[in-house]
């Protein structure tokens, strides 16, 4: 760079500058969005176990369902998952 002129070197430093603000504002985004689609994914899921949860404490009376106790105590494990985004998540299933 010794041997650029001073507007070549002005230009290398700024388009430098300019990629790794791009660079980090693009990972915040990511970061961001998927948290907030990890945030709605989990409130969607609370409200349909909520839904699910109210109508099978309607329907307890008949012998042939399951009871909304017996639902709730069954053995949870957790399992590893690898999402898209290369990041490793954890996965609840029954």
């Amino acid at each position: 760079m010794k041997g650029w002129p001073l507007g070549a070197k002005l230009t290398a430093w700024s388009a430098l500058i300019v990629g790794v603000a791009v660079l980090v504002c693009g990972i915040g985004s990511v970061a961001f969005i998927q948290e907030e689609q990890v945030e709605a994914l989990d409130d969607q899921l609370r409200n349909e176990a909520h839904i699910f949860f109210s109508l099978v404490g309607r329907q307890s009376d008949d012998p042939g369902l399951v009871s909304a106790s017996t639902v709730r105590s069954c053995e949870i494990t957790v399992v590893p998952v690898v999402c898209v985004g290369h990041c490793s998540r954890e996965l609840t299933v029954g």
